[in-house]
């Protein structure tokens, strides 16, 4: 995949936390940074990132790694859950990393219950002095089969025999969903300098919520610069595309945008180019 002049490159991924069952962790932390290294994105948009990898030398930290390998930017936030009656965050979250500094950096929340918390990370970085406003998520999962893993049925036996659930649970965080985006939007909305936002949204691009998110002033970067289906995510069906790069139509021209099929994650990662209008 080409890079042009005067190019922003950006990559999003959701990484599973570096643990890909079947595969040492050491393996799949070795092989994401080889893959973003092999890409050179100049901003790279992260969701269940573990701020904590295995890789061939033991024990490190993500932000440390990803420093090694020339970004020097990094914002990040933990996930938490409810825990003997206290909060505790995650190893995992989101993340944004960039080749320049990030600076006005916010963590937004925008799931907050009793029992667990989500964040949308956001923060300002340069790309040839102009600055760029970048904000990364994850949507709430559906959670139609995480219990199922013992069943030794395929998905679709499974999809019937629980169906009525599985249509109450997809109505239920499709809703959830709408007040995510509404916070994201929200935030996005504040901001003066182009923006771009890159994330898994879990919901595929036929969606209300998808719609509500892309909006009258993002594009999104596969329909304008992809080929093909474009699937990002490796379980349930081939065709499912669930992570997406949106940016500012009116201060970006897409040039390009591919999906880089790497078994690393169950999500495959996203590549978009940018240029500046």
């Amino acid at each position: 995949m080409e890079k042009q002049s005067n190019t922003l490159r950006v990559l999003t991924w959701n990484v599973e936390g570096f643990s890909l069952k079947g595969m040492p962790p050491e393996e799949v932390a070795v092989g994401i940074l080889r893959t973003i290294q092999e890409y050179n994105p100049d901003i790279v948009f992260i969701q269940e990132c573990s701020h904590h990898v295995t890789d061939l030398t033991g024990w490190r930290e993500t932000k440390i790694l990803m420093d090694s390998i020339g970004y020097k930017g990094c914002f990040q936030a933990s996930d938490s859950t409810f825990l003997e009656r206290h909060m505790v965050a995650f190893n995992t979250g989101v993340a944004l990393y960039s080749k320049t500094p990030i600076v006005n950096d916010t963590a937004i929340k925008i799931l907050e219950n009793p029992h667990e918390q989500q964040h949308c990370v956001g923060g300002t970085t340069t790309f040839n002095g102009t600055p760029i406003r970048i904000f990364t998520a994850r949507l709430s999962s559906l959670n139609l089969y995480w219990d199922t893993a013992h069943q030794g049925k395929n998905i679709y036996q499974i999809t019937f025999d629980r169906k009525r659930l599985v249509q109450h649970q997809i109505r239920s965080v499709e809703r959830l969903h709408k007040e995510q985006i509404k916070i994201i939007r929200a935030a996005i909305a504040e901001s003066k300098d182009p923006v771009i936002y890159c994330g898994d949204m879990n919901s595929v691009p036929t969606s209300y919520n998808y719609y509500l998110m892309r909006g009258d002033n993002f594009q999104d970067g596969f329909l304008k610069g992809g080929w093909g289906i474009g699937a990002t995510f490796d379980n349930i069906a081939p065709t499912l595309r669930i992570d997406a790069c949106f940016s500012d139509k009116n201060r970006f021209t897409v040039l390009q945008s591919k999906v880089i099929k790497v078994q690393l994650s169950d999500h495959y990662p996203l590549v978009t180019d940018l240029q500046l209008k």
